[in-house]
Order: C-alpha cells, then sequence, then structure tokens
C-alpha cells in the first residue's frame, strides 16, 4: 500500500512530514517500510507522480512514519504538492500515494526594506531580488495562497538587527501592509539574539495613507497570533498599530505599541490608537506571565479601543507606562470599551493591568459612542495611578468612567 502523509511543514529547508503506511495508521504489517517522498505533479487522478526526491524515511512497527527532511539545494513552495511510495522488506514499491497539498510553508523575513513579492501565488516570499523576503512580500504571498489547517508562521531573521536599536530592525512600510485574511502567526522572538523585549519594530513614518494601518487581522483571518513586536507612529489622528476587525479569537502577546527600542516612550512616534478591536469577539490581549504582557502607550485617543464585539480579555497589560511599568508614556484613554462582556483584569495571579499616566480616564465603559446596544466589562484585581513598584504616577481622574452602561 502507499504512503498517506497527515501533515507537512517547511521552514528554512527543513520538510517535518508525517503519515502511515496503508488504509489506516497503526498497521504493524507495515512496519520498517521505506518511504520515499517526492514533490508531485497535479494529475488529475489525485495520484501525481513523483517530480523530485525530497528524502526518505522508515515506518516504526506499526507503519507510521514521522520526522524531518533536509532539503538541499531544493526549493520548496507553499503551494507544492507531496506524494511518496512505500518499499517492503521484500523490495515490493507501491504506486505513488494521493496527493498531499495542505503544506504549511512558514516564511522567514530577511529584509527590513518594503519591496513587494514579485509573484503572488508562486508560494515562494521573494521579491524582485532572488533570495530578499521582506515582511510585505510575506503578506502578499500568504494572501494569495490556500488557507491550510495549521497557521504558517511569519519568522525574523534580519541581519544587523541584534539588540533592536539598529536601523535594520525597524521596517517602515510606505503604505499599508497587505490585510490578513487567513490564519497566521506573526512571531518577533524569532529574530536572532531575542530574548524578552522585542526587537522588530514595524513603523508608521513613512506611510501617507490617509486612515494609517500597521496590521490589519481582516475577515477571514480568525485565529491569528501577533508576537513580541514593537509598532509605533501609525496615524496621530487616524489610523490604529495594530487593528482586529470582523475577525475572531485572536492573540496580541509580547507587544509593544509606542515606545521605542530601549523600551522608553520618549522618542517614538504616537499612534491615534495601539489597539482597535472593532466587530471582533473572543480575543486574548496579554496574559498572566510577563512574557505575555504588552505595554501600550503613547496613543493619542485610545491605547485599546473596543467595539462592538464581545467576551475579550485583557490582562497583565501596562497601559501608559515604559516598558518597566515605573515612568510615565501615557495615553489619553488607556482602554475603552465599547463591547459587550469583555474582561479586563481578573484574580488569578498576573492577571491585573497595570493602568498608570493616561490623561482622561485609565478605563471607559460606555454605550453612547452610537449603534453599540450594550457595553459590560469585568473589571477586577488592576492597579490604577501606581507603577509596577507601586510609586504613585501622575494619573486620569476619574481612573474609571461609567456612562451609559447598565450593567459592569
Amino acid at each position: 500500500d502507499a504512503p498517506v502523509l497527515t501533515s507537512a511543514k517547511v521552514r528554512d529547508g527543513q520538510l517535518t512530514v508525517a503519515g502511515y503506511v496503508g488504509s489506516a495508521a497503526g498497521q504493524s504489517v507495515f512496519g520498517g517500510a521505506q518511504v520515499e517522498l517526492f514533490i508531485s505533479d497535479n494529475h488529475a487522478s489525485g495520484r501525481g507522480s513523483g517530480k523530485t526526491l525530497l528524502g526518505r524515511l522508515s515506518t516504526d512497527g506499526s507503519g507510521n512514519f514521522a520526522g524531518t527532511l533536509t532539503l538541499t539545494g531544493i526549493t520548496l513552495p507553499a503551494n507544492a504538492r507531496l506524494t511518496g511510495t512505500a518499499t517492503d522488506g521484500a523490495g515490493n514499491t507501491s504506486e505513488f500515494g494521493a496527493n498531499f497539498s495542505a503544506l504549511v510553508a512558514d516564511f522567514i523575513v530577511n529584509d527590513n526594506g518594503d519591496a513587494d513579492d514579485a509573484s503572488p501565488g508562486d508560494g515562494l516570499c521573494q521579491t524582485a531580488t532572488p533570495g530578499i523576503c521582506t515582511l510585505r512580500a510575506a503578506l502578499t504571498e500568504l494572501r494569495a495562497l490556500a488557507t491550510t489547517p495549521t497557521p504558517p508562521t511569519v519568522l525574523f531573521d534580519i541581519p544587523g538587527c541584534t539588540d533592536g536599536t539598529q536601523a535594520a530592525c525597524t521596517i517602515r512600510p510606505a503604505s499599508n501592509l497587505p490585510f490578513i485574511n487567513r490564519p497566521l502567526i506573526i512571531d518577533g522572538s524569532t529574530q536572532p539574539g531575542w530574548s524578552s523585549r522585542p526587537l522588530i519594530g514595524i513603523d508608521g513614518g513613512l506611510n501617507t495613507t490617509g486612515t494609517p494601518e500597521g496590521l490589519r487581522a481582516d475577515a477571514g483571518s480568525s485565529g491569528s497570533t501577533f508576537r513580541s513586536l514593537r509598532m509605533a507612529g501609525w496615524g496621530a489622528s487616524a489610523g490604529y498599530a495594530l487593528h482586529l476587525y470582523s475577525s475572531d479569537n485572536h492573540v496580541v502577546e509580547g507587544c509593544w505599541f509606542g515606545l521605542d527600542a530601549s523600551g522608553a516612550g520618549t522618542t517614538a512616534s504616537t499612534s491615534r490608537t495601539g489597539i482597535a478591536v472593532r466587530g471582533s469577539s473572543g480575543n486574548r490581549i496579554g496574559g498572566t506571565t510577563a512574557a505575555q504582557r504588552n505595554v501600550i502607550s503613547k496613543s493619542n485617543t485610545w491605547g485599546v479601543y473596543l467595539y462592538g464585539g464581545s467576551n475579550n480579555s485583557l490582562q497583565g497589560n501596562y497601559i501608559g507606562t515604559d516598558a518597566t511599568g515605573t515612568l510615565a508614556a501615557g495615553n489619553y484613554i488607556g482602554i475603552a470599551n465599547y463591547a459587550v462582556s469583555s474582561t479586563i483584569g481578573g484574580p488569578a495571579a498576573g492577571a491585573g493591568n497595570l493602568f498608570a499616566a493616561n490623561s482622561s480616564n485609565h478605563l471607559l465603559v460606555d454605550t453612547n459612542l452610537g449603534n453599540v446596544p450594550a457595553a459590560s466589562a469585568t473589571v477586577q484585581g488592576n492597579t490604577f495611578g501606581l507603577s509596577a513598584t507601586q510609586a504613585a504616577i501622575t494619573s486620569a481622574s476619574p481612573a474609571i468612567l461609567v456612562a451609559g452602561v447598565t450593567s459592569t
């Protein structure tokens, strides 16, 4: 019998696969079989022929196989189809197995420029310069590809970026980046040299779009993760550094909004809004560990703007301070909640948010912004007007403003 692939993921020249031989997993009769994996063609039968040998694996005693192949001299695009043959101990070789078309390809951003993908839909992140992958090119290519069961990851390996302060660490898009239309993970913690603070910056200072948006998770992108990114300068009067829109169940963790590479809020450019959550539900912003904490500051209107969704959780964040939680950086309003059943803080260790140095209100829960039938939030375990060391910081008055709300 032919091999059946159940998963395949390619990252940086390494192909990790799993599967079995036979009609189902766990058939000992196929134990010890030799499996050869190939790039396949797109034959109408669904069982293509092998075009390029990728490598060999052996099944275990139950006929299952799993392992990682090093692809020497082979470029495997995200839209590639895979197939394979199995050979038993007697030298009998199967026909080619069914094509596997759910390959997950992670893209590695290796340049802080803004060039776009040269050939969207070819399965490769590559600008007109061979071997160069920018963040814009990665997002453009991913928009053009079919969604896979496992979200792909956008990783970073930008030369010359070691501590976040070098120019190479900051990406400066000249216009809005492509809106995200599929689940994915953008993970700044993959940049070599990362330890705990964001190295990769996405700065909107060169963006001339009417409503600048740094990253926008749009319809179709539910379940995406944004990790360890530094975002600032996305429209002082109109714009969003991160916009979660008409999509649900995102995770935002370990990010800095409105801070410079040192973790201070003194030199970074402002945004109108740090994180906007519009028509989006079930999102987790922050968490109970220091690694999950976001720092959200230097927003001219809202640090976090919740509008129209429900069941969003904001925990463990610093809102209005620098990265240490000890110095003022500020927002106009820390969190504005025009949404339903939000969780702001909580009783667990590390769940409380720290609000300080916000000039109007730390927290606004309001139904007066039109078209919001109700607004409600559970607010628990937060700190208002004090630093992480419990020192006083000049802060908003009143700390919490509730307007037009029937339940909180």
